[in-house]
């Protein structure tokens, strides 16, 4: 039997695709314990000590997993701190994650990780860029991938040190590659978005994930390639994607796991996974409302007779990616 963590696993660091990628993997190999996903803007510190501490009655004996994401907006009260005082660090009849978006752990989750587990997540810094090369190589390797010459650079180029973007890049070529496993040139030029070409999709994939310096290059680009006649389309993209995002956000408050929320929206697991719920996690009920509320009222200006309509589009946009 696998030795257990302890009872207390804190994940922090700026790295949402590693911190994502090393959750789902404790939830796939805790296939004996119950495991509950929270926010923490949907619960209170005491909530959160009731939910650890309860059993159902019809649990098995393994125990369960409660995973708190954005951790750091929790404010720790006298029974949080209480509950990790008097927890046994030999006792991981239920294992509490804390997913601490950014650098800075608060003192609970400090002496929290004492009896468990603290594991930092942590972007590549800009002057690192071997080493980020080195891992676009390493994650190639691990899909069964052989990058030719200069491939793993060029990868590096188009996409920086977006890990996310890097592992769907090449989780697509492990289906167009073939049964030969090598990535040739022409190969990265089937599934990368060429440089010059930017479609109203582009743009608010990049605004809910909360990337404002390529969110305003490619609202640049695309002004520049289709002048104001870019407006409607681009508000219109940042509806379809925030409407769906906002219905994943509120599926996984409810507690909803991810095959559900596919399944809503007629998508293969494994595509929502990785594309629509990182998104959700950057972005809260509310504030998607209040984005839904603004574009609808701007939708209705862009297709009228309002003026300035592109420096309105930019700034709700760039709003949304703040």
């Amino acid at each position: 039997m696998a030795k257990t963590p302890g009872p207390f696993i804190v994940v922090y660091g700026d790295d949402d695709f590693l911190q994502d990628r090393f959750v789902a993997a404790r939830v796939a190999a805790w296939k004996d314990r119950q495991v509950q996903r929270r926010d923490a803007s949907t619960l209170s510190a005491g909530e959160l000590v009731s939910l650890c501490e309860s059993r159902s009655f019809f649990e098995d004996d393994g125990g369960r997993a409660v995973i708190l994401d954005n951790a750091q907006d929790l404010k720790a009260d006298k029974a949080l701190e209480q509950y990790i005082v008097d927890k046994d660090p030999t006792n991981a009849s239920c294992i509490l994650v804390a997913v601490i978006r950014g650098n800075k752990i608060s003192a609970a989750w400090v002496e929290a990780a004492k009896k468990g587990r603290q594991i930092a997540f942590l972007k590549l810094k800009p002057w690192e860029s071997q080493k980020a090369v080195e891992r676009i190589i390493d994650e190639a390797t691990a899909l069964g991938l052989k990058l030719d010459q200069g491939m793993a650079q060029a990868l590096y180029k188009n996409l920086g040190d977006n890990l996310r973007a890097t592992v769907n890049e090449l989780n697509k070529l492990v289906y167009v590659v073939g049964e030969r496993r090598l990535v040739k040139k022409e190969h990265l030029q089937k599934v990368l978005v060429s440089n010059t070409e930017t479609e109203p999709k582009h743009v608010s994939e990049a605004a809910l994930s909360k990337d404002l310096t390529l969110t305003a290059n490619r609202l640049s680009r695309i002004f520049k390639l289709s002048g104001e006649s870019a407006c409607v389309p681009v508000v219109s993209s940042c509806l379809y994607l925030v409407e769906k995002v906002l219905i994943t956000r509120q599926m996984m408050d409810r507690g909803d796991e991810i095959k559900t929320i596919a399944a809503r929206f007629e998508m293969h697991e494994y595509a929502c996974k990785m594309n629509i719920v990182p998104l959700a996690h950057k972005h809260t009920v509310k504030s998607l409302l209040g984005h839904m509320q603004h574009l609808c009222r701007l939708e209705a200006q862009v297709k009228g007779a309002a003026r300035s309509k592109r420096t309105l589009v930019e700034l709700a946009v760039l709003a949304i990616a703040a």
